[in-house]
């Protein structure tokens, strides 16, 4: 009984030793030094540049009116049915008003506008692909300038499951 009394007395002396130890070793205060702090300045990065860092004005619109006065074949849909190649032409008449193939009685809406570094196309209907009200925003700032749109993921605004991708070429 002894000997245990003695490991118990060791066991209790030694681990206040370590807790002493302990709290002074952690205790270590750090004097932070004191920096300086180097004024910015951005006049340099502006000097660089001719026009001291503004950006340009770019040449491609990004007005609604990009389509009047175009015309567009669709030449091609994939939908969940397969591949269908077409030959209708859009011509487009006002910043609101498209027709299809040379009835211009039977006229539609669309909308084009700006958003981010896109154009977003909404057809209200598109004619041609079952009457389905739909939109784009893959097509680029300045597309209307260029001859194709390819294989453009359209979304019908009314069941998100009916997407297709169109081909369209300007003439």
């Amino acid at each position: 009984m002894k000997d245990f009394k003695i490991y118990k007395e060791f066991d209790l002396w030694l681990g206040v030793i370590i807790t002493v130890l302990l709290l002074f070793a952690s205790c270590k205060k750090n004097n932070p030094q004191p920096t300086t702090v180097e004024p910015v300045t951005t006049q340099p990065w502006e000097n660089q540049y001719p026009n001291n860092g503004t950006l340009p004005t770019w040449t491609t619109s990004t007005s609604s009116d990009d389509l009047v006065g175009t015309t567009w074949v669709l030449t091609k849909i994939i939908n969940g049915f397969g591949t269908t190649y077409m030959s209708d032409t859009l011509h487009f008449v006002t910043s609101t008003k498209y027709y299809v193939g040379s009835d211009t009685t039977q006229s539609a809406l669309y909308s084009l506008y700006a958003s981010q570094n896109n154009m977003v196309l909404t057809f209200k209907p598109l004619i041609p692909v079952n009457y389905i009200h739909c939109s784009t925003d893959q097509l680029g700032v300045g597309f209307a300038n260029g001859t194709q749109i390819i294989g453009v993921d359209f979304v019908n605004s009314y069941n998100t499951s009916t997407n297709f991708k169109a081909w369209f070429t300007k003439i």
